[in-house]
């Protein structure tokens, strides 16, 4: 396979990943199990995997945290980031910098609060 053939194939299992989440986005999320400081969610059948969300986190972190799970499980946030499909087995999610439910800001929010951030990453 030549470069060319290579890159249009890389493009259709991309398109057919982007499909796929958007076929998925109109079924409802449904539970699947809690894997340590993580829970597995599906929706129809492409497993999502988010940070669970626990009661006695301080507000603004529980707030962080709800907003990264809904976008993960959505494929848009309320900043109005969306998902962004890399490859056939890469997505990406693109948040406004100002938003809470980016990396770097779940990170620094977690700090400030004294709760580690690893934990909040998925």
């Amino acid at each position: 396979m030549n470069g060319r053939e290579s890159r249009r194939r890389h493009q259709g299992d991309r398109q057919r990943v982007e499909a796929l989440l958007k076929d998925v986005s109109r079924t409802p999320a449904e539970f699947v199990e809690a894997v340590g400081a993580h829970e597995v969610w599906r929706r129809g059948n492409v497993a999502f995997v988010v940070p669970r969300l626990d009661d006695d986190l301080p507000a603004r972190l529980k707030s962080a945290v709800s907003r990264r799970r809904r976008a993960t499980l959505d494929g848009i946030c309320d900043c109005g980031g969306r998902r962004h499909v890399v490859s056939a087995t890469h997505v990406e999610f693109a948040h406004d910098p100002a938003c809470d439910a980016t990396d770097d800001n779940l990170v620094a929010i977690s700090n400030e609060v004294g709760v580690p951030f690893r934990r909040w990453i998925a």
